[in-house]
C-alpha cells in the first residue's frame, strides 16, 4: 500500500505529463492511450441529479432497491488475472525514460 507523504505541489503541465509517463510505464503506450480515451467529461450537475434522486427516495425504497439488487447481481467471482504482456521491442522514446542521476 502507498504510503502517504507530504504532498508536492505541481504544476498541471507537469502532472500531465508525469501521470501519462506513469501510465505509459505501467500499460504501455497503447494502452496508455486507450486508456486516457476512455475518460471523457460527462454532462450535466450529477450532485443536483442525486439530491433531487436520494431525497424522493425513504429508507424503505433504498432497503428494496439493495435487496432487487442483490438478488440480480449472481454469486460474486474472484478477479481474473491478466496475462503477462510480452516485453516491447522498441525501446521507449527518450520524453518518457526516467531520469537517472
Amino acid at each position: 500500500m502507498a504510503r502517504l507523504t507530504k504532498a508536492k505541489t505541481r504544476t498541471n503541465a507537469a502532472l500531465m505529463k508525469e501521470g501519462f509517463a506513469a501510465l505509459i510505464d505501467k500499460l504501455g503506450i497503447v494502452d496508455a492511450i486507450r486508456f486516457v480515451q476512455l475518460h471523457r467529461p460527462g454532462e450535466g450537475d450529477y450532485t443536483q441529479e442525486r439530491r433531487a434522486w436520494a431525497d424522493s427516495m425513504t429508507m424503505e425504497d433504498v432497503s428494496r432497491l439493495m435487496a432487487a439488487t442483490s438478488q440480480n447481481a449472481g454469486p460474486a467471482r474472484a478477479p481474473q488475472k491478466r496475462a503477462a504482456r510480452a516485453p516491447s521491442p522498441a525501446p521507449r522514446p527518450a520524453h518518457t525514460r526516467k531520469n537517472v542521476s
